[in-house]
């Protein structure tokens, strides 16, 4: 696991019903519907991005746990805070003119 790409969240959305998140990833997933089907028996969050670039210095996770970035392997979506993504841009030598503070 390692921070290899820099992207913007354009959406996100709750679904229960596969054929609205079917119709929402279309062409961003390789799940077939029967496996959306499966999934969404209960709620599901979608998140839509784009990704934009890839770092120049991959973070690996023993990285991140090594230096505080992260206290665990992330299990699902994780929240950090803005001091921990400061270090996550400044250690993986993203640009600033492509972030936003």
């Amino acid at each position: 696991m390692s921070v290899v790409t820099l992207g913007v969240v354009e959406t996100v959305h709750h679904s229960q019903d596969p054929i609205r998140i079917a119709a929402l990833t279309a062409k961003r997933t390789v799940y077939p519907l029967e496996e959306i089907k499966r999934l969404a028996k209960k709620p599901i969050k979608i998140i839509l991005f784009r990704g934009h670039f890839h770092v120049a210095k991959p973070l690996t996770l023993n990285y991140m746990l090594e230096n505080g970035l992260l206290s665990q392997a992330p299990q699902s979506i994780v929240r950090i805070p803005h001091s921990k993504y400061v270090q996550i841009k400044e250690a993986c030598g993203i640009d600033q003119r492509f972030t936003v503070n």
